[in-house]
């Protein structure tokens, strides 16, 4: 008899993550009870995200709050980065939109590119929408479609599609 074959590690990190749906859950269960490789795999998922958790949230270097306190004492004003978790309260809006900035802009760029890209490919359907567009706001005549529209010489033209079905001939009693 075949072993069952393994989750996929999607499976795996959504289980890890207590996130598996609960049928999925089981049958992850089930396979991890007699798997060591997968168990393995587990662990290995588990301790990365904990890492990743710890190293995001970096505790201030030694005597950090000293010195602020000190250079407050004499007289020196002092602007102090708003943290998520300061006082329990919420950090403000604007600087949960400033944090998504380069995850949008990068959003944006990949965009732009793929935009560019597009219409730079012949016969592409965006190539063909900018012409028009330059056209008619020129007022100037199009310019000639791009090679990849037209046919070339000594190629067969497509033929047109057959016309359709006609109608069955009525029967005259």
């Amino acid at each position: 008899m075949r072993a069952p074959p393994h989750p996929p590690l999607d499976a795996l990190r959504a289980f890890g993550d207590d996130e598996a749906p609960a049928a999925e859950a089981r049958r992850t269960a089930a396979h991890l009870a007699g798997c060591p490789e997968c168990r393995a795999h587990l662990a290995a998922m588990r301790a990365l995200r904990d890492g990743i958790r710890r190293a995001s949230t970096l505790a201030p270097p030694p005597h950090t709050w000293e010195r602020i306190t000190a250079r407050r004492a004499a007289g020196e004003e002092l602007i102090l980065p708003v943290s998520d978790a300061a006082d329990g309260a919420a950090a403000p809006a604007a600087a949960h939109r400033f944090r998504r900035l380069p995850v949008r802009r990068a959003a944006l760029l990949l965009l732009g590119v793929a935009g560019v890209a597009s219409a730079t490919v012949p016969g592409s359907p965006l190539r063909e929408a900018l012409r028009d567009l330059v056209s008619r706001a020129t007022g100037a005549a199009p310019p000639p479609a791009s090679p990849a529209s037209t046919p070339a010489a000594g190629t067969p033209t497509p033929l047109p599609p057959p016309p359709a079905a006609a109608a069955p001939p009525e029967k005259v009693p």
